[in-house]
């Protein structure tokens, strides 16, 4: 009699075991699934970036620097933040009014300061929610620096310019909290190409250009945080 009712005991016993372990399997899997979806979270990013213009004598207008990003990851596809950092620039020669004319001197691809700071709006868009991700990246804003005077003259020009910076890049995710990444792309600076200086009135103008002479190829290797 008492081995029936231990034989009905544990009949009884085995399917309720078999059903809990069941259930908690399925809790442990809907836990794990519900961490591999990021919320909503501030995410920043530390970058060396380098950029040298297109054209042949380009080498002069090279920039260099590093650059911190900081912003919203809203999902695992789209963050949105804001840049800034520190950039040096290679054609950063004394502001010379070399050339003359009849009512003036002018100075034709004007140098810049040594140093900008680059501020702008930066968003990306990923396209895979991998762990090797690519995506395309935007920048907008401007490269801020001091005024530059002329050598001997009392022409002067401030280099700050707008820019805007599409990229195309490749991140990898090394852990939960940091990855790493890769961008190409183009930077298109209104830079200033020509200061002119009034020698009968003492006013200088200033010319800028958007196009030729200021588009170069940037490239930046970064990590994520």
């Amino acid at each position: 009699m008492k081995r029936k009712i231990i034989l009905l005991a544990i009949g009884v016993l085995l399917p309720l075991l078999a059903s809990a372990q069941l259930i908690t399997s399925a809790q442990t899997i809907t836990v794990k699934e519900k961490k591999q979806s990021k919320p909503l979270h501030y995410e920043q990013s530390i970058e060396y970036t380098t950029a040298s213009d297109f054209q042949d004598k380009g080498d002069d207008r090279s920039v260099f620097g590093l650059e911190y990003i900081g912003g919203v990851r809203f999902s695992n596809l789209f963050f949105l933040g804001a840049g800034i950092g520190i950039n040096f620039h290679s054609f950063s020669d004394d502001f010379d009014l070399s050339y003359s004319d009849a009512v003036g001197l002018y100075c034709v691809d004007c140098p810049e300061n040594l140093v900008s700071v680059p501020l702008y709006l930066h968003t990306r868009l990923y396209f895979t929610d991998t762990r090797c991700q690519p995506f395309f990246a935007l920048s907008i804003g401007g490269q801020i620096t001091g005024r530059k005077d002329a050598k001997f003259h009392k022409a002067y020009y401030n280099p700050s310019c707008f820019m805007i910076n599409p990229q195309v890049g490749i991140n990898y995710q090394l852990n939960d909290k940091l990855s790493m990444y890769f961008t190409a792309g183009c930077m298109i600076r209104d830079i200033v190409h020509t200061v002119y200086y009034n020698t009968y009135d003492n006013e200088t103008y200033v010319y800028h250009n958007m196009g030729e002479g200021g588009i170069a190829m940037k490239m930046s290797i970064g990590v994520t945080f």
